[in-house]
């Protein structure tokens, strides 16, 4: 009987036993997949990221950090640490009235002083590279080339709850400029070692750092957040995996990934590669959002070259078939360009998105083209820029016998081989930082560290010129018209594709967004089961 008895209970511990030990197997596995996690590719040695002109590892400036405005969900900027933004008449001061109920995660007030002394910190870095972009502010420049101390610069605060900011001279984009995700408000010049010091960082935006493993870094909710009740509850987990193929191999198993290099899975992840982003679309994987690009193709002014040939820039633009295309290599990521300038409801149409052969094959007879039997064609080197030559090359084809030599550089090569003038179009990608259509006119000027191509012309700089001191709101936009005309009849450039900010996202992972800039939002991300 005893043996009977032990027997049973021998096997009621053994099950018990295995029970327990499931139980824990469950926990575990519940545990690895109890996060979202979203890969970044870039893995940042700082949180001042103000070093390099990037996009995607500005992804973190605007998950832990906020500014006194942002862009929401709908690509309008709106108020985010001040609650109230008050102009002057003449334009040239902006007063920020902060909200009442701002802290940083460790429980302090966020005052205006605290804003004016983030102010300081940035412009008083000399490897900031977007410090120029405040210019316009009374005393920036001045006091960043090393002239006068801080108390020169117009960026004053009148109470705990209001800071002011006063103009050189009226800019209406003032507001877009610092919704930049680099101007959120954080301890500047405190960030270079943050995975050792994530803990006594004081964060400002949406999110805090939860813990730093190997696999990467862990955010959750900031507690003390002016909205984080609208905040998600998920906790989500940002990989910096940098290859787009490995990258994408995992995000589309449906099991865990386990390798000397990550582990896990991956539910949301950005530049994907190009070649893959039709099947992906086409399998409803893709979410596109409008972007703030624009690629064009550019030519060399010099009449001694092909470019430099009227002729053929009007061939040129006859054969692009943007339509087609922009179909073949993903219609959410590139939308066929109709204007110079970033385009809107209200943007006139004055360029074609269909080719057509017998116009571009007119006018190639009318070009020299025997004593230049090469069309050149240079573009920085990536793969997204590869293809849409590629397909260019294809229209030019269908129009010449002459031959077509593709040219890939890095980004200081290409500059280097432009500036010598070997080549007869080159492909640029031109990113507008506040949707200002002069950005792009105005990158056209000698003055211009974005003149490319060296265009000269003086009237057209004396367009420029007078636009960027013009503070009447529609005699600005009739000089920038002007300016348009010039380029459409010369036909220095040509406006091809819009280009959109898309990403890959899981299926049941819903309300990811991602801004003009190009930069996510996961505020409100949430796993659907």
């Amino acid at each position: 009987m005893k043996k009977i008895i032990f027997t049973v209970l021998c096997i009621i511990i053994i099950l018990a036993g295995i029970s327990i030990e499931k139980d824990k197997l469950n926990s575990v596995k519940y545990s690895k997949v109890n996060y979202i996690t979203y890969n970044m590719n870039v893995n940042p040695e700082d949180l001042q990221l103000t070093r390099e002109n990037t996009v995607r590892d500005k992804d973190l400036l605007i998950t832990l950090f906020e500014g006194l405005v942002k862009e929401d969900n709908n690509g309008e900027i709106v108020p985010a640490l001040a609650k109230e933004i008050i102009t002057s008449e003449d334009g040239l001061e902006y007063t920020f009235i902060l909200r009442e109920d701002i802290y940083y995660s460790t429980g302090e007030k966020i005052t205006a002083e605290a804003i004016k002394s983030f102010f300081k910190g940035f412009l008083s870095d000399r490897n900031n590279v977007y410090a120029s972009s405040l210019d316009c502010i009374y005393g920036a420049k001045e006091f960043r080339e090393g002239i006068g101390d801080f108390s020169n610069v117009a960026i004053n605060v009148k109470d705990d709850s209001t800071i002011a900011i006063r103009l050189n001279y009226k800019n209406p984009y003032f507001i877009n400029i610092i919704a930049n995700p680099v101007f959120n408000i954080r301890d500047y010049g405190t960030l270079d070692r943050y995975k050792e010091n994530f803990t006594s960082i004081r964060y400002t935006g949406p999110f805090v750092i939860k813990d730093v493993k190997n696999d990467g870094i862990y955010i959750e909710k900031n507690q003390k957040h002016y909205e984080r009740i609208k905040i998600t509850d998920e906790t989500i987990r940002i990989t910096f995996l940098n290859s787009e193929e490995n990258t994408l191999a995992i995000f589309e198993k449906s099991t865990e990934t386990n390798t000397d290099y990550f582990s896990g899975s991956i539910d949301i992840m950005m530049d994907a590669p190009i070649n893959e982003l039709l099947r992906l679309s086409q399998n409803s994987m893709v979410k596109s959002f409008n972007g703030s690009a624009v690629y064009y193709l550019s030519f060399n002014p010099d009449k001694e070259t092909v470019g430099g040939d009227v002729n053929f820039r009007i061939a040129i633009n006859s054969l692009l078939s943007k339509e087609y295309y922009s179909q073949l290599i993903c219609k959410e990521l590139l939308t066929p360009a109709t204007s110079y300038v970033m385009e809107t409801d209200e943007t006139e149409q004055v360029f074609s998105i269909f080719g057509d052969t017998e116009k571009a094959k007119e006018f190639f007879n009318k070009v020299n083209i025997n004593e230049n039997p090469e069309i050149r064609v240079i573009f920085e080197k990536n793969n997204l820029n590869r293809r849409i030559v590629e397909d260019l090359s294809i229209d030019i084809k269908e129009c010449t016998d002459s031959e077509i030599v593709l040219k890939e550089y890095s980004k200081e090569e290409l500059k280097n081989a432009v500036d010598k003038g070997d080549y007869d179009i080159v492909l640029q990608r031109f990113d507008f930082s506040y949707r200002n259509p002069g950005e792009y006119f105005e990158s056209f000027h000698k003055i211009s560290n974005n003149n490319l191509i060296s265009y000269e012309n003086e009237e057209y700089y004396n367009l420029i010129n007078s636009a960027k001191y013009e503070m009447n709101d529609e005699k600005r936009k009739i000089i920038y018209e002007e300016c348009e005309k010039i380029l459409r009849n010369q036909l220095i450039s040509i406006p091809i594709y819009n280009i959109n900010n898309v990403i890959c996202v899981k299926e049941g992972i819903n309300q990811v967004y991602v801004t003009t800039t190009g930069n996510i939002r996961l505020e409100k991300v949430k796993e659907v089961p």
